[in-house]
């Protein structure tokens, strides 16, 4: 298992830039809160490898070899769930944490508890599927790394599927991180920099889930763009990777995990 740390840091190797994949179940730092019960309900066929679950709420950036320290991790999703988790982990490590999340009162509550401990920490409450991500980095300034962590989950059988939610699921889960990567990319080039860029997909971008179709194609397109960025800018030190968790207990699943 590797740091989170890891997946942060620039590389132009080629070899280092593809995306890493894990095997259904297996826990990584941001899949070992699992619900192992709830897992084996659902899917009763698959050996659930992880251990009991416990609510996410800060996951372990630290590695004996990588340092955060300084550096400028821009996390979307932040004010709740794994990307809250994420932007609490990288603070402790030094890292300056820029947030940004639809809910002001949960990013107020986050930069109020990083800065009680002398954290480094902005947010900037936005809705990011109406959002211009030109004015977001430019009220930001520049960044090292980007996580994707902002998602929606919309559950239903096919034939309840309807147009609307369709679309709100791919505008917030595909649309945006392909969007605003687009603009950070042009950012680094211009800078002549490299940087980091993670998306958070899911164990459903692999396997399949009865009510889950919505979602996992969401999250497929992601797998498919991460892996063609990582090919298109490793020669530029841009590393693209994706994190796989599989149930993780967060408001957004607390429903499902019951």
């Amino acid at each position: 298992r590797q740091s989170l740390a890891a997946w942060s840091r620039p590389t132009s190797a080629i070899g280092g830039a593809y995306p890493r994949r894990h095997g259904p179940f297996l826990a990584t730092h941001a899949s070992r809160n699992v619900n192992c019960q709830c897992a084996k309900r659902l899917l009763p066929s698959v050996e659930v490898l992880s251990p009991p679950c416990n609510p996410v709420t800060s996951l372990p950036i630290n590695s004996p070899t990588i340092s955060v320290e300084g550096k400028r991790v821009l996390i979307t999703g932040a004010s709740r769930g794994i990307g809250r988790a994420l932007a609490k982990g990288f603070a402790n490590e030094g890292a300056d944490v820029l947030c940004l999340a639809r809910s002001s009162a949960d990013l107020l509550s986050l930069e109020g508890e990083l800065k009680r401990e002398g954290k480094k920490v902005q947010i900037l409450a936005v809705d990011l599927t109406e959002a211009s991500f030109k004015e977001i980095l430019k009220k930001l300034g520049p960044i090292d790394t980007l996580i994707h962590s902002a998602g929606l989950a919309r559950h239903s059988s096919i034939q309840d599927v309807s147009q609307e939610t369709f679309d709100a699921v791919m505008a917030l889960n595909v649309r945006v991180p392909l969007l605003l990567s687009k603009e950070v990319i042009q950012d680094w080039r211009h800078l002549s920099r490299g940087g980091s860029i993670i998306f958070i997909s899911s164990q459903l971008a692999h396997i399949g889930m009865t009510n889950r179709s919505v979602y996992s194609a969401s999250k497929s397109a992601i797998e498919g763009l991460s892996r063609s960025l990582a090919i298109e800018l490793a020669k530029e030190g841009i590393r693209v990777n994706t994190i796989c968790p599989t149930f993780t207990l967060t408001e957004m699943t607390a429903k499902a995990l019951e």
